[in-house]
């Protein structure tokens, strides 16, 4: 299983998702609404979102990690189904 790296509790973030080839990752209007939905049950809890862009080919996020308590009591319930 390939090691991921960690997300530090505290620092900011900038994260990008492109299609293979510069393919489109959103193809219908239903999945835009999916990836926010998802990205709202599993991200969102975990940080402070600053900026998002949701485009054909690709996603932009900038966000900050929480720190505290809060952080890991969100991501246990991930932890324990790995």
């Amino acid at each position: 299983m390939q090691d991921h790296p960690k997300l530090i509790p505290g620092r900011l973030y900038h994260i990008y998702n492109r299609g293979i080839n510069s393919c489109a990752i959103f193809r219908e209007e239903d999945n835009y609404r999916h990836f926010l939905w998802l990205y709202g049950k599993h991200v969102a809890p975990v940080v402070e979102t600053y900026a998002w862009a949701l485009l054909p080919t690709l996603t932009l996020t900038g966000f900050k990690t929480l720190s505290g308590l809060g952080y890991w009591r969100c991501l246990a319930p991930a932890i324990d189904t790995i």
